[in-house]
């Protein structure tokens, strides 16, 4: 009797305890109902058995109400989101800056008020007023595209620093990851409740997709590997963390095509280089980061120098046509040479450039053709830089004006040293006095070997002689036209020249075979690089919209130009030329037009059939008429930044920037309204599953009291039992 009352009150207790246990579950669920990442927990009951009988109820486990395939999608939504948002930032910060088309802060109104000051000048180039509006207006478009141009390097500066903080983000979670991974095992192997453990680490993994896209392993012992999604391991026993130090200055030729950002690399276990998974990052604040520093933010930077150099070259072309009344007593002309006992220029198609000297009325003293009396007649004869600046010094000093001097330092610069006369240039058709005015036609030989590798239109614009836009850049880096991605080449054979104020230039060949792309060109001339000690240069393929371009810099800063032989025609089919990415952050008004507006050119030399001879009206507009006509006339603008190749003016191209940036604010901004959405909707069936739900928590909780009170009842009965018991034997 007494063993079965026993077993009756073993099982009682055994009741009492679970009842109790699964009390305190239910007080967990109830107090954690706002705690985030928290998960349900169900207590499981069983039967006890204890020698094949039934001996009461304990709790087998206590289980959290999760669904893993839905924890999985919401992190992998949550990945998204992240990398929309950062975007998101940074497209408003855009819009601030760019305005839109048709607000007066938009670099589209400042490019159709420098047109409207042309066309004033036009109007009256003898106009102090006009004078000055153009130069203002040309001032302003250059300041707004500098400080547009700062500020994209501004955010790509921030964008970097974004990915070193995402680096030590996800390096902190995927060490409290495996923190928790051997916490979980130790409790699961001991038969401890892991639950809480699980909800911290979901949670630890929710916060890491928040800045990378994850993938999960779940092994059986309790732990979860943890890969990137593109296969990269971050958590495997160990935490592996990611390796990256941001650039200490991100400028407008800072690309990561060119290793100028160093890559984020997984550690390695044991010795080496880690793993380069830049390119294989996908989602998170890591992938929305690297897109604005290396996508978003250059493609903008790489409109601007399209419309920067666009803008400059047109505006150049025609102000060197002519000078201000009465002319000029110096030029510095901003073309940079190599080696100017090198380089050679060419007259071609019979044209012709007359250099006129002239008194304070705009009236020829002297007027001598540079083809037939400067140069030494032959129009298709080759002269070098340094013998065009020797020729040019020869005459003035033979012809009155010994103390005049040209040099090609530098670029070529005259100065007449006299304030009584004038200079100017003008290009003719022939050679004749008087031939009808057109654009001398300047062949370029960049290495002397005969082959003209460069035609420019204008004598005086060639050599930069009297340009309204100047830029500080230096040729030190060549850059092709945006092209395709898998573009290839014809065999060819590159010859690059570089200055070497050491030991002289220096020049090294490159050959390159049939099917060569970008890469292969880029590859090629790395390895000749570190092969030929004195060629300092270093190659790249730099992303640009859609496309991509090569970009070739002179390590030290020298002047730097290639030549090619072989039949692929590499430098006519790419466009390689001068690097203009930091044409926009350069452009600037010529300083002395700046603070002297009235040394702007709006008349050009002009034959006077009567008397004879050349001379420059004060109210002639024809440069003036020019440059307005360069604002107003459609030109092609060469693909950039994601805009295709087109047919515009300046202002209708400047709209154009705005508008794609708009465009690519508000498609963003959209899929961050959309994404928030499916999050949200992900999250709230997640929690609908793993949430607390206080009505069911309530009737739980007086469910298991009753359980509990009719245990201890049952316990109080027994009791009195025995005592019943203990008076009858006593």
């Amino acid at each position: 009797m007494a063993g079965s009352i026993t077993q009756a009150l073993d099982t009682a207790r055994s009741g009492l305890l679970t009842a109790q246990k699964a009390l305190d579950v239910t007080a967990s669920n109830i107090s954690n109902v706002n705690t985030p990442g928290y998960s349900r927990r169900v207590p499981e009951l069983q039967t006890r058995v204890l020698n094949g009988t039934g001996a009461g109820v304990e709790m087998a486990d206590i289980k959290r109400k999760v669904d893993e395939n839905l924890v999985e999608d919401v992190r992998e939504e949550t990945s998204r989101l992240s990398e929309l948002s950062i975007k998101d930032k940074t497209y408003e910060r855009l819009q601030e800056m760019f305005g839109s088309p048709g607000e007066n802060s938009s670099i589209a109104h400042s490019l159709s008020s420098l047109q409207g000051a042309m066309e004033s000048l036009a109007a009256s180039p003898s106009g102090a007023l006009e004078q000055n509006e153009a130069v203002r207006w040309g001032q302003n478009v250059a300041k707004e595209l500098q400080s547009l141009s700062k500020d994209i390097q501004d955010l790509r500066q921030e964008a970097d620093a974004e990915v070193q903080n995402a680096v030590e983000a996800i390096n902190e979670k995927t060490e409290t990851i495996e923190e928790l991974n051997n916490k979980i095992v130790q409790n699961a192997a001991s038969g401890e409740s892991v639950a809480d453990l699980k909800d911290q680490r979901d949670q630890a993994l929710k916060e890491l997709s928040e800045y990378v896209n994850i993938d999960t392993f779940q092994r059986s012992a309790g732990d979860v590997a943890v890969f990137t999604a593109s296969g990269a391991t971050l958590v495997d026993n160990t935490a592996r963390s990611l390796e990256y130090t941001a650039a200490g200055k991100v400028g407008a030729r800072v690309a990561k095509g060119e290793g100028d950002f160093s890559a984020i690399r997984v550690a390695p276990e044991s010795g080496g280089t880690g793993e380069d998974i830049t390119n294989d990052i996908v989602g998170g604040q890591l992938k929305g980061a690297i897109d604005l520093r290396d996508g978003v933010l250059p493609d903008l930077q790489s409109q601007l120098n399209t419309l920067a150099s666009s803008l400059k070259d047109a505006i150049n072309k025609a102000h060197n046509r002519g000078a201000p009344h009465p002319g000029m007593q110096s030029m510095n002309g901003t073309r940079q040479f190599w080696d100017t006992s090198k380089e050679q220029i060419q007259f071609q198609n019979g044209t012709d450039t007359k250099m006129v000297i002239m008194d304070k009325n705009g009236t020829a003293k002297e007027s001598v053709s540079l083809v037939d009396d400067v140069l030494g007649g032959a129009g298709a004869q080759k002269h070098t830089i340094q013998e065009v600046a020797n020729q040019l010094d020869g005459w003035l000093s033979s012809n009155g004006y010994g103390n005049a001097s040209v040099s090609e330092d530098g670029g070529l610069k005259i100065n007449l040293s006299d304030t009584s006369s004038y200079i100017a240039f003008r290009g003719e058709s022939g050679t004749g006095q008087g031939s009808s005015p057109q654009d001398a036609t300047i062949g370029f030989d960049k290495n002397g070997n005969g082959s003209m590798d460069e035609t420019v239109s204008g004598f005086s614009n060639f050599f930069g002689l009297n340009d309204f836009y100047t830029t500080q850049q230096s040729p030190d880096a060549l850059e092709t036209d945006t092209l395709e991605k898998g573009w290839q080449t014809q065999g060819s054979t590159l010859t690059f020249h570089q200055e070497d104020a050491g030991s002289g230039p220096a020049s090294a060949q490159v050959i390159l075979p049939d099917n060569s792309s970008l890469q292969d060109i880029a590859q090629r001339i790395n390895q000749e690089a570190q092969n030929t000690a004195r060629l300092n240069v270093t190659a790249g393929v730099v992303q640009d919209g859609g496309g991509e371009r090569l970009r070739i810099t002179q390590e030290n800063g020298k002047n730097l130009a290639v030549t090619e032989s072989g039949g692929g025609n590499i430098i006519g089919n790419t466009g390689l030329a001068t690097s203009e990415a930091h044409t926009a952050t350069q452009i600037q008004v010529r300083e002395d037009l700046a603070s002297s507006p009235s040394k702007v050119s709006t008349g050009r030399v002009a034959w006077d059939s009567l008397n004879s001879r050349y001379e420059l009206a004060k109210g002639d507009a024809t440069v003036a008429e020019d440059m307005a006509q360069a604002m107003s006339e459609n030109r092609d603008f060469k693909q950039a930044g994601g805009l295709d190749e087109t047919d515009v003016d300046f202002a209708e191209f400047g709209s154009a920037i705005v508008s794609r940036n708009a465009s690519l604010a508000k498609s963003n901004s959209n899929d961050l309204d959309r994404q928030q959405q499916l999050t949200n909707s992900l999250e709230k069936k997640s929690d609908n599953i793993s949430g607390v739900n206080l009505d069911e928590e309530m009737s739980n909780l007086i469910l298991f009291e009753q359980a509990y009170s009719a245990s201890a009842r049952v316990v109080s009965t027994i009791q009195n039992m025995f005592d019943t018991l203990n008076r009858a034997v006593a």
